[in-house]
């Protein structure tokens, strides 16, 4: 569970860097931006969820242990727009597999020091697996509808009337 509470946070911090980017003069995509954001804030509001389910059951996170996959690379955030929702959609299936990863664990009891609990696991069966989902299915269907806009000689009105679409999400 302390591995993927601190891979919401990392990918929140990734998220938000990226709405960061499209905010940008350079870039000044406002469509990107609030899809960016908004999965920064629901990945944040996820990490602050789990804490509260962990302390609330008398468990403790321990932010000083270093996160197993660490920061190693920096994340690239200075990408073009299909990039970044390859990227983005990247980041959903990590969080969808840690995901499985935890319910798995806290389903079956998958080692010695994991014992069987079903509350967890109807926890995250419950917040997580079906919000990861629906935003790995989303985000896989702009990526799709992206790569079809851009495939065309001039792209950059395609690109334009994408990023207005994406506002009004």
């Amino acid at each position: 569970m302390q591995d993927y509470i601190q891979l919401q946070l990392k990918k929140s911090y990734e998220y938000l860097l990226l709405a960061t980017h499209f905010n940008s003069y350079q870039m000044n995509r406002p469509g990107f931006q609030k899809l960016y954001q908004g999965l920064s804030d629901r990945a944040f509001d996820d990490t602050i969820a789990l804490i509260k389910q962990v302390t609330r059951r008398g468990g403790a996170v321990d932010f000083s242990k270093p996160h197993d996959k660490g920061v190693a690379n920096p994340p690239e955030v200075h990408l073009n727009e299909l990039e970044s929702l390859a990227r983005a959609l990247d980041n959903e299936k990590e969080l969808t597999l840690g995901a499985i990863h935890v319910h798995t664990s806290a389903t079956h009891g998958t080692t010695a020091s994991r014992e069987h609990d079903p509350e967890m696991a109807h926890y995250l069966q419950e917040n997580f697996l079906s919000k990861q989902s629906a935003s790995v299915r989303k985000l896989s269907g702009y990526a799709n509808d992206l790569s079809k806009l851009v495939s065309v000689r001039e792209p950059s009105l395609s690109v334009y009337l994408f990023d207005e679409f994406l506002q009004k999400q």
